[in-house]
């Protein structure tokens, strides 16, 4: 079966350098890269193919999911050295053949500060890797340390099917109209086919009001009689379901449910929005240097996530540095294994979390994460406007 699946990844990853050598990012933000002729197709049978994978791992034995670990870290590793910042070269070389996930706790980790610090120096780029494939990040800036750095066009169509994955665990498997409701377009969904994107901010960077959102949603449910899934904000779907109980403007038997990340979602939320939409909220744990990172199932214990680890690698230290053991709270650790051209080797993420010793009654193998550090709570003034600490940090 490993050899299988080695050969399987080969493959994909064959196709994936087909696709993306189709889209032109040259450092540019999203909106900015250039499809050439052919990448749409290209792009739908690859995540496709990797959305089938994902069916297949997420039910494998953990030593399988390492043996893909493994053989992507290698890679990353390979790209990380290419970079002057952190540990030596000698160091680097000496996990050329890494066996083991765990092996990477000798390797420093990598903060927010040097990544932020030595993007102008381009000390954590990998120039090894033509100018094609860098898009240009940036982080709002809600933990107060907003930052820059380069994304993968590589990495496009694990994004979407990561989402796929999460969309099928909502849905069951039944068809959905998908809406993403956020700030900005994130890579791999500018021109996403399976979901429509609403931008909740104008091009002057101003919050667009919930009332512009409703309208949209009412013109998507006159188009469509499929039911909705709304991946947005907690704090969005609280301001959606006062308007809805409020008024008649949407059917909430329309929704079917939503996804909600980049904030604390509060047990009193939850219940409020399901008793007004009769529809459940799936919660996910991303940010802009990964996307989605990991995401509920409904079934998990004390509403913990999922970890793609198809993707990445995640460990809890504590302050020192030092892993601590399933179960104790600590610092969230991501490598990312699928960004070569800004290798996130144990990047510091700035949460908090705990893997859970726990195994999930869904059914699927892959390791369980409470994030408990991202504390944003919807703001309320007397006026009754209502807003988050993001509405907030972008004046600024």
């Amino acid at each position: 079966m490993a050899r299988v699946l080695t050969l399987f990844l080969k493959l994909l990853r064959a196709l994936h350098t087909r696709t993306c050598s189709l889209l032109s990012g040259e450092g540019n933000e999203v909106k900015a890269c250039i499809e050439r002729p052919g990448y749409a197709r290209w792009s739908v049978v690859t995540v496709w193919i990797e959305a089938q994978l994902l069916r297949v791992t997420e039910r494998l034995p953990i030593s399988y999911i390492e043996k893909i670990q493994v053989a992507k870290l290698r890679t990353i590793l390979a790209a990380r050295l290419q970079t002057p910042v952190g540990a030596s070269s000698a160091v680097l070389r000496e996990f050329s053949h890494i066996e083991r996930m765990k092996d990477l706790e000798r390797l420093p980790i990598l903060t927010r500060d040097t990544v932020r610090n030595n993007f102008l120096n381009k000390g954590i780029l990998n120039e090894s890797i033509p100018s094609r494939r860098r898009v240009l990040a940036r982080t709002s800036g809600s933990t107060g340390q907003p930052l820059s750095f380069y994304l993968d066009t590589l990495s496009i169509c694990n994004r979407r099917a990561r989402f796929e994955r999460a969309m099928r665990w909502i849905t069951r498997g039944s068809r959905a109209q998908f809406i993403r409701a956020w700030g900005a377009v994130p890579l791999g969904f500018f021109k996403y086919t399976r979901a429509r994107f609403f931008t909740l901010k104008s091009t002057q960077n101003i919050n667009i009001s919930v009332d512009l959102f409703v309208r949209f949603l009412r013109g998507v449910c006159n188009r469509t009689t499929l039911p909705i899934v709304i991946d947005t904000f907690p704090s969005n779907t609280m301001r959606l379901a006062t308007v809805v109980a409020s008024s008649a403007v949407i059917d909430p038997k329309r929704i079917m449910g939503f996804f909600c990340g980049g904030e604390a979602l509060l047990p009193g939320e939850r219940k409020y929005v399901e008793e007004i939409f009769h529809a459940p909220i799936f919660s996910y744990y991303a940010s802009t240097e990964f996307e989605i990172i990991a995401q509920e199932c409904g079934e998990a214990p004390e509403g913990a996530f999922h970890i793609n680890v198809e993707y990445f690698y995640v460990e809890i230290v504590d302050h020192d540095d030092t892993p601590v053991s399933r179960g104790n709270a600590g610092r969230i650790i991501v490598t990312s294994l699928e960004n070569e051209v800004t290798p996130f080797v144990r990047y510091d993420t700035g949460d908090i979390g705990r893997l859970l010793v726990e195994k999930c009654a869904c059914g699927r193998t892959l390791p369980l994460l409470l994030v408990e550090g991202r504390k944003a709570h919807l703001i309320c003034l007397p006026n009754g406007k209502t807003f988050t600490q993001f509405s907030v940090s972008s004046v600024f």
